[in-house]
């Protein structure tokens, strides 16, 4: 037990020593870079998290371990505040928050001690953690209308109040003159006569006090007969 610890001593040690590789993910580049075949640690952090600073040489350490060890697993952190869409589309309600990501099946990790990280990476202890599914999929089409949904929450807080009056003036007009469009073609056809919109109608109307004349003529010919 004691060589073990010492051998995890040596191992973050080492690591300290060198830099870590960490991917800055954000809205734009994630798509882009977090490919399907890819395995990905991902970690959401606040500027301002007392417990995000303290989390986060554990995870550069975490970061150096698997590199030296070769292992192919890519690290990114994402600004929780800068990146809305991703908080959203992740559903992130607290930070620090880590997850693994492997052929687009997203699953929390919860250890939070290097040596218990490292572990679960390598022995892919992560295989016995159901994925999110379903909605709650960053993956899925919910999952990425609610990633659409805080981007658009961010630019909004982002716009100045004129910008917010013009936007919100011209989505009026639009829906204004969508209205009127309408309604002109309702009234249009409520006031259409069955001729106007049947002229198979019309010529039936027209012909129709013909037939009496028709046929008094037949009889006055019968009479004549």
């Amino acid at each position: 037990m004691n060589i073990a610890r010492f051998v995890c001593f040596l191992l973050l040690a080492c690591a300290a020593l060198a830099v870590a590789d960490i991917v800055q993910i954000t809205d734009e580049n994630f798509d882009t870079l977090v490919k399907k075949s890819d395995e990905w640690v991902l970690e959401f952090f606040g500027t301002n998290c007392g417990a995000c600073r303290a989390f986060q040489p554990k995870f550069e350490a975490v970061e150096r371990i698997m590199s030296s060890h070769g292992r192919p697993t890519q690290f990114g952190t994402i600004d929780y505040s800068q990146n809305p869409g991703l908080s959203a589309r992740f559903f992130v309600s607290r930070i620090p928050t880590v997850v693994h990501i492997k052929d687009h099946q997203v699953r929390p990790v919860t250890a939070r001690m290097p040596d218990m990280i490292v572990k679960f990476l390598e022995n892919e202890e992560w295989r016995d953690v159901k994925p999110s599914s379903g909605l709650l999929s960053p993956y899925s089409l919910f999952g990425t209308l609610v990633g659409y949904i805080g981007k658009a929450t961010k630019w909004l807080t982002q716009t100045s109040p004129w910008g917010m009056v013009g936007l919100l003036t011209g989505l009026l007009i639009a829906v204004v003159g969508l209205s009127w469009k309408v309604g002109g073609n309702v009234r249009e056809e409520v006031t259409r006569t069955p001729e106007d919109r049947d002229p198979a109608v019309s010529s039936t109307t027209t012909a129709s006090p013909a037939l009496p004349q028709e046929k008094a003529r037949k009889r006055r010919s019968k009479r004549n007969d």
